[in-house]
């Protein structure tokens, strides 16, 4: 008798599928997405979000074309690929991790998240940023400034998708905590909202092309 597998926590799309856990197909929601540059789920916690974000990492990162049969061969978009597959460098970015406890350990941490993320798409395109520039990137304090050295840097020959996991888990912590502070992070001057802006540029100057 076959062991059936429920993937209950595992949010990682080729861990599931190597290691045989039960999977729906949801795959043909890739074909309508791709019709939208922009998009935000709202869903609640447990409804597989984080899972959805890998599934999406994998079919569009230029990195992961090698695997596509692998991973996505039996399944809808498997065989009904988008003009868009693997097409992307992917810029991904977790929010879960950030110490929203205090004003200045939620600044620091979100900061600090910002830059693991920049470091991490270094390595995974194969140090596309040379030492200096890793350098450049890390002296910059706040993340507004972090990403506007890194969209200047990035050599442009293939756009970039951005995928935010847990974009208001800390924000979330800030409102609980104190609504002033949120009202102030996200403001016109605020920090969370100066990087946001910043991406937006981005997107305008066809460096980002979704998110």
């Amino acid at each position: 008798m076959r062991t059936v597998l429920f993937p209950f926590g595992v949010s990682n799309f080729e861990q599931l599928i190597t290691q045989d856990f039960i999977y729906v197909d949801k795959t043909q929601f890739i074909e309508k997405l791709e019709k939208e540059k922009f998009v935000s789920f709202l869903r609640p916690r447990r409804f597989g979000k984080s899972l959805w974000l890998s599934v999406l990492e994998y079919y569009y990162d230029i990195n992961q074309k090698h695997k596509f049969d692998k991973l996505f061969g039996k399944y809808y978009i498997g065989q009904n690929p988008t003009p868009l597959r693997n097409a992307f460098r992917i810029l991904k970015f977790d929010f879960s991790g950030i110490d929203a406890s205090t004003r200045e350990s939620t600044k620091q941490g979100f900061n600090f998240s910002v830059q693991s993320s920049l470091d991490n798409f270094g390595v995974r395109y194969d140090n596309i940023f040379s030492k200096d520039l890793q350098i450049y990137l890390r002296e910059a304090v706040d993340a507004e400034e972090k990403m506007k050295r890194f969209f200047d840097y990035y050599p442009k020959d293939i756009p970039i998708y951005i995928l935010f996991d847990e974009y208001d888990h800390f924000t979330n912590d800030i409102l609980y905590r104190s609504k002033n502070e949120f009202i102030d992070s996200v403001s016109k001057q605020g920090y969370i909202r100066k990087f946001y802006e910043v991406i937006k540029t981005a997107t305008q100057q066809g460096v980002v092309d979704r998110l």
